[in-house]
């Protein structure tokens, strides 16, 4: 379960919003320092889940974290309590990620909160808010899109991003639309550690329907090598997944962290090279959080209520 105390020494830079991930002065990033141990040597089709939406729900985010440890978890921006979560979520062995909002199709309609990156904002207003977002906690291995669709489709707008968190060492999830997906080409362009979300477990909130995507997840592992998905905290997609995770190792698979199915400069292809060993309890400090407020919403960005994930 050790996977490096947060925040470790010398991976955090100071700003006026708080501590900023950064690569360490020997180069370790933190994508790899607070990874979840896995053995990279395991020959076993590997497949990983990453849910979202934790922080708001008492009852959910306890459920997510009483997960097996090799899920990642990934937490929303907004959440009260952040850094009691996170704290918690890493002692529990899981590795965590923070949402990062960003503009959605049907904006302003669909909002993904104050914070959120916008196609009509400067993109030195985007930084401000990505560093917001950054800066809220330490101890996460990345960040995953929270809605974003019409930002991901916008190269001038996304490639500042994703060359800061290229930068600091941040991995990311991208989600597969196609092969000739903006984000996933730019991120594998600029070389961000990020691992590719295949599907969507819960797309349909239904027991036999999210059954049948982790089915096809676990066979598109066996076809390829390796497969990740993402979910969101509903009850029924924690009971299900709960329920599969029982037995997918007897099947002869193994369940990995997202930092176990990413790809980056120098890794390879199947995601070897393993991470830096990293001595301290995962327990021991528990994150910090910060707590400035989010960036205020201007014309452009009216608050929209913050995402709970519906839970």
């Amino acid at each position: 379960r050790d996977h490096g105390a947060a925040p470790a020494p010398g991976l955090t830079q100071d700003s006026t919003q708080g501590p900023l991930p950064v690569r360490s002065a020997d180069g370790e990033a933190p994508w790899q320092v607070y990874a979840r141990p896995f053995d990279r040597n395991d020959a076993r089709p590997r497949v990983g889940l990453v849910i979202g939406g934790l922080g708001f729900s008492e009852t959910a985010t306890k459920a997510a974290i009483d997960l097996p440890g090799a899920v990642t978890l990934a937490f929303s921006p907004y959440a009260p309590e952040l850094g009691r979560w996170i704290g918690l979520a890493r002692q529990a062995g899981h590795e965590v990620m923070i949402e990062l909002p960003m503009e959605p199709d049907g904006y302003p309609r669909n909002d993904a909160g104050p914070a959120a990156l916008l196609t009509t904002l400067e993109p030195a207003r985007n930084r401000e808010r990505l560093q917001w977002t950054l800066s809220r906690v330490t101890g996460y291995v990345g960040v995953k899109p929270l809605m974003g669709d019409r930002f991901m489709r916008s190269p001038q707008h996304l490639r500042p991003v994703l060359d800061e968190l290229q930068e600091r060492g941040v991995m990311m999830v991208v989600q597969e639309a196609s092969d000739t997906d903006v984000g996933a080409a730019l991120a594998r362009e600029i070389g961000v550690p990020r691992a590719t979300a295949r599907l969507t477990v819960d797309a349909v909130a239904t027991p036999q329907a999210i059954d049948q995507r982790l089915n096809a997840l676990e066979s598109l592992a066996r076809r390829e090598g390796k497969a990740l998905a993402v979910a969101d905290a509903w009850p029924v997609t924690l009971e299900r997944v709960a329920n599969w995770i029982r037995t997918i190792e007897s099947r002869g698979v193994a369940f990995a962290p997202a930092t176990a199915l990413a790809v980056a400069p120098g890794l390879a292809p199947d995601g070897g090279a393993a991470p830096p060993a990293v001595s301290g309890p995962a327990s021991a400090p528990a994150a910090s959080s910060s707590a400035t407020p989010a960036p205020a919403a201007d014309a452009h960005a009216p608050g929209g209520a913050a995402h709970g994930g519906g839970h």
